[in-house]
């Protein structure tokens, strides 16, 4: 548990989110500083719905303004009792000009290293992770992520795994987009942290009982 909380209590820290969405497409966004940097957003559902998700930090988004560059990712999705419900640790394959999902090929290395998910949960509490690639999420997220706070994977951040030379270094930045299909809503921002600290210290005592 201590490496949830050094890891993943710092980088909640600073992202913005929408105040309330209501069947809305939100966006977060952030940097990484190491491998073993972790984001947590916490998603309530009001309703049986369904949560999508598309990472665009890696082949970035014309769309969206996102330059491509960032670190490929890797997703999971964990309901209140902190047990992982889904998850995305490779990202897509480069399918012609694109991509096999909705994520962009990088225009450098040719890879399509974004993950997404999409889930149909039951009303309720759920927080998405966004990790490194190679540092992918427990299967029960008290268990806590191998790499210990401010470390990485190799000798620096953000080697991309798509090249076995290990010559290709990518940065830290990364940017969700995440669709909220009906009846759902996100936590004011001032409240943001303490949900998803909160909600990993209740985990982490269901599963010590």
């Amino acid at each position: 548990m201590n490496r949830i909380w050094a890891t993943g209590a710092a980088v909640v820290a600073m992202m913005l989110a929408p105040a309330i969405g209501h069947g809305a497409t939100l966006s977060f966004s952030g940097t990484f500083a190491y491998d073993a940097d972790l984001a947590f957003i916490p998603l309530v559902l009001n309703s049986n719905s369904l949560i999508t998700v598309q990472s665009y930090g890696y082949g970035g988004s014309n769309a969206l303004s996102v330059a491509p560059g960032g670190f490929a990712g890797s997703l999971a999705l964990y309901d209140s009792t902190g047990f992982q419900v889904d998850h995305d640790y490779f990202g897509g394959t480069a399918v012609g000009a694109g991509c096999s999902h909705a994520g962009s090929k990088d225009p450098v290395t040719g890879f399509c290293e974004d993950p997404s998910l999409a889930f149909s949960g039951n009303a309720g509490n759920y927080i998405l992770a966004l990790s490194v690639q190679g540092n992918d999420g427990p299967l029960f997220l008290a268990d806590g992520y191998n790499l210990l706070a401010g470390t990485n994977l190799g000798s620096v951040a953000f080697l991309d795994p798509g090249d076995f030379t290990g010559q290709t270094i990518r940065n830290g930045n990364w940017f969700l987009q995440v669709n909220l299909d009906g009846g759902t809503a996100v936590p004011e921002p001032a409240s943001l942290l303490l949900s998803a600290v909160g909600l990993t210290a209740l985990i982490a005592i269901r599963r010590r009982k």
